[in-house]
């Protein structure tokens, strides 16, 4: 494998930049099924190029996604095929059948907003066809299925701790073995970690709080603390890193892992439902019409709430004028063609975009209450 690999980042709406980073080994001190990589770009580009290697130089890609699955996986000169989601968010299987090959190609499997995209059966089918399944977790990473996590059903996975459902740290992305266990040849490996900015290090203080609600704020932030430095701490062995960037490595996506295997974390998590309630009030503002919305009741599927929204072509520089000056981050989603088949709609005449609600705050939600009642063409998809 080269020393160096191609690695996107992520810049929100602006474009992204492409640099290389060297590749360090890095032992099996701390998870030697887990690749933690700068950006889910860098996991999906990762496992491609991995993949390609092994023969498999094809992949079936859902039509549904962003721009930035599809960048990495031309990146990795990967030949695409694309194949649909039902209303439900189901994988459109019988296309995948009906075009592909089980000795060389791979399915990058999505599950769309907390749904695994199918039956079981349906994933160990193409498994026993030849196939290697990877499950694209970008959207539903923490959600189960029958008790199990979803990472299980696949031979390897890619998650994203940048547009993550349970909080977003901006930067960060995994490779996580599956059915299979050592994705990347018998190299444990990683990139340099990306550092981060102190408004996200705030940012992740208060989502943490989020979950912990019950608890006072001093147990709250020193439990916080406490697990950033048994992350330093594994910094500071593994790498000869200088005090200056100490922090910064504390609190890059290696730190948001360690929270995400945190056993309390995840019992918190699959309590969540009542920040749907407490948002109802967000919900009564923004839809408008065509209105999807998941089973909030069945918590085997709850992920935490997150909204899309598509605005028209020409109200777009005044919506973000509206973003920039309230100092919201909202991110570009599903800029493929065929993802308005559902909604009567085209991508010429819309922009999407994407926020948690863990990121509104009540003075936005008054200037979104005035953004809304002007502009009443809204589709509204509720993750």
């Amino acid at each position: 494998m080269n020393s160096y690999i191609r690695s996107f980042l992520w810049q929100g709406l602006n474009s992204p930049d492409i640099h290389d980073f060297k590749i360090k080994q890095y032992g099996t001190d701390f998870d030697s099924e887990r690749f933690l990589l700068n950006s889910c770009r860098s996991a999906i580009y990762l496992i491609a190029r991995h993949l390609k290697d092994s023969g498999r130089g094809r992949v079936h890609v859902c039509s549904y996604t962003c721009d930035a699955v599809i960048d990495a996986l031309n990146s990795a000169d990967c030949e695409l095929l694309y194949y649909g989601l039902d209303a439900n968010y189901k994988v459109e299987v019988s296309k995948i059948l009906n075009e592909g090959d089980g000795q060389t190609d791979w399915v990058l499997w999505q599950c769309t907003l907390g749904q695994l995209g199918g039956d079981c059966i349906d994933i160990n089918m193409l498994s026993e066809l030849g196939f290697t399944v990877v499950g694209d977790l970008s959207l539903s990473y923490g959600s189960l299925r029958n008790g199990r996590p979803y990472e299980s059903y696949f031979d390897y996975n890619v998650v994203s701790y940048e547009c993550s459902k349970a909080f977003s740290v901006g930067w960060g992305g995994e490779v996580l073995s599956g059915k299979k266990t050592h994705p990347l040849n018998s190299s444990i490996v990683k990139l340099e970690p990306a550092l981060m900015t102190f408004k996200k290090i705030i940012q992740v203080l208060f989502s943490y709080r989020i979950y912990n609600t019950k608890s006072n704020l001093i147990f709250i932030i020193g439990n916080f603390l406490r697990k950033m430095f048994v992350v330093l701490n594994f910094f500071l062995r593994s790498e000869k890193m200088s005090r200056k960037r100490f922090l910064g490595c504390g609190m890059s996506p290696r730190f948001i892992s360690y929270l995400f295997r945190s056993e309390k974390f995840w019992l918190a998590t699959r309590k969540s439902e009542y920040l749907y309630k407490s948002y109802i009030s967000v919900y009564k503002i923004i839809i408008k019409n065509n209105v999807l919305t998941p089973n909030v009741s069945d918590k085997d599927f709850l992920v935490s709430p997150r909204i899309a929204f598509f605005i028209k072509r020409d109200r777009v520089e005044c919506f973000n004028n509206l973003a920039h000056e309230m100092n919201m981050y909202f991110g570009d989603w599903f800029n493929s063609n065929s993802c308005f088949s559902n909604l009567s709609i085209s991508d010429g005449d819309f922009h999407t975009y994407n926020i948690s609600l863990f990121d509104i705050n009540s003075v936005f939600l008054e200037r979104l209450d005035e953004f809304f009642t002007e502009w009443e063409s809204v589709c509204v998809k509720l993750p």
